[in-house]
């Protein structure tokens, strides 16, 4: 199965079990190997990208700090109390409908910056994709890790396996 496959799968929950039925009436399911790697990585993937984007870090060129460093923490705890939620959330979609609630509240900038990590990140998790599920796809640019930033956690790619980070929340198995 190709990455984008995995991640799609990833996003079906139970249902990957039963497999695809097609037209002509052949039914296909996946192997077990490929049953496991959207196990381990559905929950993972979309948590990862979502505390990432919604980090509380305040942009470089911040006006407000007083109401976006608050406005920016606020949100980013939101994120960490719906980690059930999220991790039934598709990693590659925009995410800006979770933080457009902040526009015109915080200034020009943290705004800027919410939307670039918008972008960004979910750009790192595609170019890692093949490294975060554990599998080897020729030609595939490998992404660089991501440190942490405040505390919020960041994805590492080694030996070609998901790591994400500890952080303060999470229910015990998720941090495993």
């Amino acid at each position: 199965m190709v990455p984008i496959a995995f991640v799609m799968c990833c996003t079906l929950g139970d249902a990957v079990f039963t497999g695809v039925e097609y037209d002509n009436g052949l039914r296909e399911e996946p192997e077990a190997k490929a049953l496991q790697v959207c196990y381990l990585g559905s929950p993972e993937l979309p948590i990862a990208v979502a505390l990432r984007i919604c980090s509380p870090n305040v942009s470089a060129a911040y006006t407000q700090r007083h109401v976006c460093s608050p406005a920016l923490s606020k949100l980013a705890a939101q994120r960490r109390n719906s980690i059930e939620r999220i991790a039934n959330f598709n990693c590659l979609t925009r995410y800006e409908a979770v933080f457009q609630q902040l526009h015109g509240v915080i200034c020009a900038p943290c705004y800027a910056t919410l939307r670039e990590r918008n972008v960004s990140e979910r750009r790192t998790v595609w170019k890692g994709l093949p490294g975060l599920l554990g599998l080897v796809v020729e030609g595939w640019p490998v992404a660089q890790d991501k440190a942490p930033v405040n505390g919020i956690p960041g994805v590492a790619w080694e030996n070609h396996a998901l790591v994400t980070r500890r952080w303060s929340g999470l229910p015990p198995r998720l941090i495993g």
